[in-house]
């Protein structure tokens, strides 16, 4: 099944994140809507100090539709 949910960056520097291969820019305190297959991985392709590039951020369940997910 494929979920939705809201993707919301409370950090003060764009982040990029990678869903099944392709990359979404998620600018300073915006959001953008994700559709992808429940067990799809959230990469950061972005480093930071809270992780490194590749390092899988959450997974998207279906307990997660039309939520909002928050990152920094």
């Amino acid at each position: 099944a494929r979920v939705t949910i809201h993707l919301f960056n409370k950090g003060d520097h764009l982040q990029e994140v990678s869903v099944a291969g392709r990359i979404y820019t998620v600018m300073q305190h915006e959001g953008l809507d994700i559709t992808a297959p429940a067990g799809t991985d959230i990469l950061a392709g972005t480093a930071n100090v809270y992780h490194r590039k590749g390092d899988v951020l959450f997974s998207i369940t279906p307990a997660l539709k039309e939520c909002t997910v928050s990152f920094e």
